[in-house]
């Protein structure tokens, strides 16, 4: 059975080209040209994907998925934004769109990326912002481009150990900080207290990984300075600890918090 894809879209152009474009690649669109007439004809037809534009005269894009995500039955259907307004991708993410294409665009990036939220549960787990302060990127990156293609939506910023993680986790509205619990510059207590004070981040989840090379004390005492350390984290509102930050832990950091 051929999947349905609605394009709610007013430019006549562009949905005469997806129209084509779909129909060769064997799908079977249906058009709206607002949000309105998108509601509509969700109300009568079940489908598979949606590709809206944001700027509509009635009823935006914006405001068009913000209603599907809070309808039971249509939450779950993953949403593609096709627009020229590169500066709005951060909005819609919030929000739960699975894909993000700027005008003017190849239709085969337009097709992979159709195919991509169709055949992964991408459209069911929220876009995440990460961030990551280490001086030691090794293995993260492949740890990222393997999450993302297990179907997870993340965005992972990496910053140097000597940046302030509270001026980044602030310019990149992270949903997840990591850091160094051993970094000697800083007061982990200290750190995490004052990112749990902000009202805009009070879901916002820290992380603290130990890397013992930045620690200079003697391997008898370093257990029970970690525990120790460990205990006043979780006391000041510490949401997890992955040990020593390397591809593995990475992961299953990505795992745990990212569904």
């Amino acid at each position: 059975m051929k999947k349905k894809i609605l394009i709610v879209d007013e430019e006549k152009e562009v949905t005469n080209f997806l129209k084509r474009k779909l129909e060769t690649a064997d799908f079977e669109p249906l058009f709206a040209s607002d949000g309105y007439q998108g509601l509509k004809i969700l109300a009568h037809q079940k489908v598979d994907a949606i590709i809206t534009d944001s700027v509509m005269s009635e009823m935006d894009g914006y405001e068009f998925c913000k209603r599907l995500k809070e309808i039971k039955d249509y939450s779950d259907v993953p949403i593609l934004i096709c627009t020229a307004h590169t500066e709005e991708e951060k909005e819609f993410r919030k929000i739960g769109i699975d894909d993000y294409i700027v005008k003017p665009f190849k239709f085969d990036y337009l097709f992979e990326a159709l195919n991509r939220v169709l055949n992964q549960v991408s459209h069911k787990i929220k876009f995440k912002k990460v961030l990551v302060q280490t001086d030691r990127a090794v293995g993260i990156n492949a740890a990222i481009q393997q999450i993302k293609e297990y179907g997870f939506r993340v965005d992972v910023e990496i910053v140097g150990e000597n940046t302030n993680i509270i001026e980044e986790t602030i310019r990149h509205q992270s949903d997840i900080v990591v850091f160094n619990a051993l970094d000697s510059a800083k007061n982990p207590e200290i750190m995490i207290a004052s990112l749990k004070s902000y009202v805009e981040f009070r879901d916002l989840k820290i992380v603290l990984y130990a890397d013992e090379n930045s620690l200079d004390i003697k391997r008898k005492n370093y257990d029970r300075y970690l525990e120790d350390l460990k205990e006043r984290c979780r006391s000041a509102g510490a949401d997890g600890w992955i040990g020593a930050l390397t591809r593995d832990s990475f992961l299953n950091l990505m795992f745990e918090y990212c569904k």
